[in-house]
């Protein structure tokens, strides 16, 4: 088999299941994991084959060693000394941060290089990277398009909204392509209570961070909860907004269930129990934007209808109408009304229920999708 090294800088957070997933269900290709740090109380890795090119513990000048490496853009001699003894026959990096930041030592194997772009690291503006404080930072914008301009190095983005954001931001079209990362079905499925007979619950599961628009979706349901004192709403993620979000709630009496970060096991019993899965996602100020937003799949291949407005994902991931809803990013009045909507017509819901997984598994099944990114490796090989 065709050996393949996946990179990522740390190994792995809670919200990056999706590309264990994907390396998991290789099937003609032989995937690795490198990371410089393993993330404390991260995803487990017991199952997938993984390496940590850095040493936890080094010498204070080791690590000002690193920092001059980055800064002035040289090869990092332990992941060059990991990639050799590996020796893969391409190299595939996960986010265009990652991957201009270990490009001085990726360039050095003359292999094929693809980078996938996920979302921050393409549609946040220039200016907030050249604003930066940290120096290294201010250099990426350039640094990631004079990497592009290698013949060694090709990009995935995982939406066409990505694509088209990649073109605009300077990246060759003919460089890039979309390939879906898709859901596993053994572990996202229709749930056993029939959806009308849940409770009236939407849930929410996402980091809370600017990008994501809980706030937005909190003044939504504000006004839900005054329609329909039994709607209930369900928060799943932490991130710097948890505050204000939580004290928006309390304020305005509302019957909000704060879970805090969790599983993904716990994220299916959550989509068992709701009704309707929204993701409200916005353009936060610095340009950061939802790539596609895998959870919307994951609701629908469960049988669970979306309201969204992710970037990519409210165009790409659902049948507006049929799958869900799509709406105007940071428009309360609609998100509200979408909302109600499912909430109250049951047919409709249980048409958009049933319809939703047969959608996802016809577009979004991982073992389709994973087999064309294997094709993909084998064209660049």
């Amino acid at each position: 088999m065709k050996k393949v090294a996946i990179i990522k800088s740390d190994i792995l957070p809670l919200s990056e299941t999706f590309i264990k997933e994907q390396v998991l269900s290789l099937q003609r290709w032989q995937g690795k994991l490198f990371g410089a740090q393993l993330i404390k109380d991260g995803l487990p890795l017991d199952d997938i084959n993984y390496t940590i090119y850095r040493s936890e513990r080094v010498p204070w000048l080791t690590n000002q060693f690193r920092r001059f490496h980055a800064l002035f853009n040289l090869p990092e001699k332990s992941l060059m000394k990991a990639l050799s003894d590996y020796a893969p026959d391409l190299i595939h990096v996960h986010f265009g941060t990652v991957a201009v930041r270990c490009w001085p030592s990726l360039s050095q194997f003359r292999i094929p290089t693809i980078v996938t772009l996920h979302g921050y690291d393409i549609t946040t503006y220039k200016k907030y990277w050249k604003r930066s404080k940290n120096p290294v930072k201010r250099f990426y914008p350039e640094r990631l398009l004079k990497m592009a301009q290698s013949p060694q190095v090709h990009f995935i983005a995982v939406s066409e909204a990505i694509r088209q954001r990649a073109i605009e931001y300077g990246i060759p079209a003919e460089k890039l392509t979309v390939q879906y990362i898709g859901i596993d079905f053994k572990k996202f499925n229709v749930g056993h209570i029939p959806i009308e007979k849940r409770k009236k619950r939407i849930l929410f599961v996402g980091r809370l961070t600017e990008k994501k628009g809980v706030m937005y979706l909190l003044q939504a349901f504000k006004d839900i909860n005054k329609e329909m004192p039994d709607a209930e709403l369900v928060i799943a993620g932490d991130g710097h907004e948890y505050q204000s979000a939580l004290r928006f709630s309390k304020i305005n009496n509302l019957p909000v269930n704060f879970l805090g970060a969790i599983s993904h096991e716990r994220v299916k019993q959550e989509l068992d129990k709701a009704r309707v899965f929204c993701l409200p996602s916005v353009c936060a100020s610095t340009g950061d934007r939802e790539g596609f937003g895998m959870v919307i799949l994951e609701a629908q291949a469960c049988g669970v209808p979306v309201v969204s407005s992710a970037y990519g994902g409210a165009i790409e991931g659902i049948i507006d109408g049929e799958t869900g809803f799509s709406f105007p990013e940071k428009d309360v009045s609609a998100l509200t009304n979408k909302l109600l909507f499912l909430l109250k017509d049951e047919v409709l819901l249980k048409a958009m229920s049933k319809g939703a997984p047969a959608f996802v598994k016809e577009r979004f099944d991982i073992s389709k999708c994973t087999s064309s990114l294997e094709d993909f490796y084998d064209d660049l090989v």
